[in-house]
């Protein structure tokens, strides 16, 4: 790697193994470990959030049917639009649920994407803080540090091989083309 790749390396800390590797479509056991720990972080949310929602639909259930004279006409009368408005409650968890796994596939198949085209940088003020972002041939990326945004700045054309993780794609490794 040149100067300014050696840069880029170190702010988003891979190697010219790495860079190697992803150039010609594989992954490093150092990036397949970090993957690996971001899926198992991905799940645990994806656990909590099940857990949650399952939580909610028991009390939910628990304070209709136990709350409520079940033998009364307007239970009986209320009770086909409280299942409709359960069952479309479950069919819009299941879906949610559904596309996070389809979006996590590449993630958990390591594919790697490439894109080469010009760099775009900006930040964004939150209440809590400042998000950096990057566009690389309008391919959108989140970045970390300011100090990735600085470097990518430097920058007027390269090329990420990246993981897709829509909206904010994973970078595995980034060298400048121009």
């Amino acid at each position: 790697m040149e100067n300014s790749g050696e840069k880029l390396g170190e702010v988003f800390s891979f190697s010219g193994e790495d860079l190697n590797a992803n150039n010609a479509g594989f992954l490093t056991p150092v990036q397949e470990r970090m993957l690996s720990r971001y899926i198992n972080s991905e799940g645990c949310a994806t656990r909590v959030a099940s857990i949650s929602i399952a939580m909610t639909v028991l009390v939910f259930l628990a304070v209709f049917f136990l709350g409520v004279d079940t033998n009364s006409r307007g239970f009986r009368m209320a009770l086909p639009y409280y299942l409709g408005t359960f069952g479309v409650f479950v069919f819009v968890f299941l879906l949610f649920v559904l596309i996070s796994r389809l979006r996590r596939r590449d993630i958990r198949d390591g594919r790697i994407s490439t894109v080469e085209g010009q760099v775009s940088v900006w930040k964004k003020s939150y209440e809590h803080g400042t998000g950096y972002f990057a566009s690389v041939g309008g391919i959108r990326f989140r970045l970390y540090t300011r100090e990735q945004m600085q470097a990518l700045q430097e920058q007027s054309f390269c090329r990420v091989n990246y993981i897709k993780h829509p909206p904010m794609h994973l970078i595995l490794s980034i060298q400048p083309t121009g």
